[in-house]
């Protein structure tokens, strides 16, 4: 199987109704049924094109207005916007070197490739919008272009004329128009659409996420290919409990340092047809692979050597006269060496170990609510209790694939995983009394230690820390990836009020009694560790009200604590949260601190 197949549902949901007063489906909205999270399905990523823009007042085209626009068709963004969503816009490099990995990529004249956004949640690529292109003839190639052109301009003017987008924003891309020097047989305007994925081949082999991470030898290589898996939005699903949510983004899947791709073999049998179908085709670019597969593949860098690849086979298959099947490989690589080709894998330490999954979670049913606990293999684990990390929130989609890479070395040093569905409880009473029942089963009952470590992901920080605090003789060390510390900073007293059983006044007048940043003697007393993770441009969690906050009153209370500011870095989905060696080092190191006392 492939982990990152079947629905992803990486984005964070937004909490806004996706429906019209009628019922039906806001415009941008794709489905209000993503189907069944394991089931495959015939969507695509998003298509969108790539902008030549520029701010240069000599070479700056204004951005065309596009023809008959309805601004009923963004109301999905407004309300996005009215609940506070800042992922709205849409990518335009250069970017920071930080978010690049290899230098600022700099472009002459004052120009910028604008580009669809694969972190925010709404962008210039049309979801849904590509989806028949694979069986569309040239007149209906032609209207999915246009339509993907028409929404551009729309999404365009949206942002840079609408009231409902904040001054700031619109500000940002008002004064970016399209390049005089660019593009002037097609009015300036990008002449191909960007098609990230389409209809492929299945022929001798099927690349997928296990030849890209585990097995990236291969005895026939004609390429070596090493993008990062990521695929942009798939659906936009009205749910209809309540909320929107984006399904089938692949956040980059890439080695932390340097921020490059794994590296792997492109097999000669993934472009040849099975030879009872054909035997004198080449398939460099709809070549045989999974959805996954193209997530890596689908950059021009490969298609080239693939396609280098292709094309010495071709003609020495015509040389031969023999089928492309039965083209002798030693002679193919051979031809491709001398040609320069590169055909040898980098050394990647730890490629295999950083990309298999952990083994999947036990689930179990505690005070009737859904618990899981991932143990380490028997192999790994040490003598006496099993020492372990608390980690919240436990909801439908969390734990997610993002947290793979932590847990899999927590494992790798005998320490199990668990968590408990105390659903939005926002750090209640009635949230920790549940907390305290998975506690008690797990060191009761099954084995597990005194004392874990908390591990607080957004949310999860009022509830573990409201537990922590009633419990500081049973805490390890709290580690936190921008974790909330701070009720009337999120979700605020009004949202937090009914989960407390309490009036919005009443929850005001009692917060110090329930809120984390005021019940930090106990733990400070006990000398609990503390670690958090949080970015300096985080908006939905503020730093300074949150982790920056607990930490002033912690250290005035003579409590042990380190906050990692990440410049740049808002409440996201960066891999950088989820692929901390620091974090990672300080929860293995008090997890076993037990089996030192």
């Amino acid at each position: 199987g492939e982990p990152l197949a079947g629905k992803q549902y990486p984005k964070q949901k937004m909490e806004i109704n996706g429906f019209d007063d009628s019922g039906k489906l806001l415009p941008l909205l794709t489905t209000d049924d993503a189907g069944a999270e394991k089931a495959g399905d015939k969507k695509i990523m998003t298509y969108s094109f790539r902008l030549c823009l520029t701010t240069d007042p000599d070479n700056r085209v204004p951005m065309p207005k596009p023809d008959h626009y309805d601004p009923a068709r963004f109301e999905i963004v407004r309300r996005a916007l009215a609940a506070g969503e800042k992922g709205v816009g849409f990518d335009k490099y250069p970017l920071p070197s930080k978010n690049v990995g290899f230098g600022k990529l700099n472009l002459p004249n004052k120009k910028f490739d604008g580009n669809n956004s694969i972190g925010r949640q709404f962008s210039i690529g049309l979801v849904g919008g590509g989806n028949q292109w694979h069986s569309a003839d040239e007149a209906g190639r032609k209207k999915i272009w246009q339509a993907h052109k028409q929404y551009t301009l729309e999404f365009i003017h949206f942002l840079t004329t609408d009231p409902a987008v904040p001054q700031a924003i619109r500000k940002q891309y008002a004064n970016l128009g399209l390049c005089q020097d660019e593009f002037a047989r097609h009015d300036h305007f990008p002449p191909a659409l960007y098609v990230r994925e389409s209809r492929r081949m299945r022929g001798l082999y099927v690349i997928s996420q296990n030849d890209i991470l585990k097995e990236p030898k291969k005895d026939d290589p004609i390429a070596v290919s090493s993008f990062p898996i990521d695929s942009h939005d798939v659906q936009r699903v009205a749910l209809k409990g309540g909320g929107v949510i984006n399904e089938g983004t692949i956040f980059p899947v890439r080695r932390k340092n340097p921020k490059q791709g794994y590296a792997y073999h492109v097999p000669y049998r993934a472009i040849l047809p099975r030879p009872e179908q054909c035997d004198n085709l080449l398939v460099p670019v709809a070549l045989s692979c999974t959805h996954v597969g193209i997530s890596s593949l689908r950059i021009e860098g490969a298609w080239m050597v693939i396609g280098q690849g292709a094309g010495v086979a071709a003609a020495l298959a015509a040389q031969q006269d023999v089928a492309v099947q039965q083209l002798e490989y030693p002679k193919l690589r051979e031809r491709l060496l001398a040609q320069k080709q590169v055909l040898d894998l980098p050394a990647t330490p730890g490629q295999e170990q950083a990309a298999s999954l952990p083994t999947q979670p036990e689930t179990l049913e505690i005070a009737g609510r859904r618990a899981f606990v991932m143990e380490p293999p028997l192999s790994m684990r040490r003598a006496g209790p099993m020492p372990w990390v608390w980690y919240s929130p436990t909801l439908a989609r969390l734990p997610g694939k993002e947290e793979d890479w932590m847990f899999q070395r927590f494992q790798r040093a005998g320490i199990a995983i668990a968590g408990i569905d105390v659903g939005e409880s926002y750090g209640s009473p009635t949230g920790t009394a549940l907390f305290e029942k998975l506690y008690v089963e797990l060191t009761k009952h099954r084995g597990y230690a005194r004392k874990p470590v908390l591990l607080a992901r957004s949310r999860g920080g009022l509830m573990l820390y409201n537990w922590a605090v009633q419990h500081p003789d049973s805490v390890a060390g709290v580690a936190g990836i921008y974790p909330v510390c701070n009720i009337a900073s999120y979700p605020g007293v009004e949202r937090a009020a009914p989960a407390y059983r309490m009036t919005a006044a009443e929850l005001q007048e009692n917060l110090q009694q329930h809120n984390p940043v005021d019940r930090l003697a106990g733990l400070a007393k006990s000398q609990v560790p503390l670690f958090h993770i949080h970015g300096d441009q985080d908006t939905v969690v503020p730093l300074e009200l949150n982790s920056a906050q607990l930490a002033k009153r912690y250290t005035a209370l003579g409590g042990p604590i380190e906050v990692e500011v990440v410049e740049g870095q808002g409440h996201n989905m960066w891999r950088g949260w989820f692929e901390s060696q620091a974090l990672v080092d300080f929860v293995i190191s008090h997890a076993h601190q037990e089996d030192e006392d």
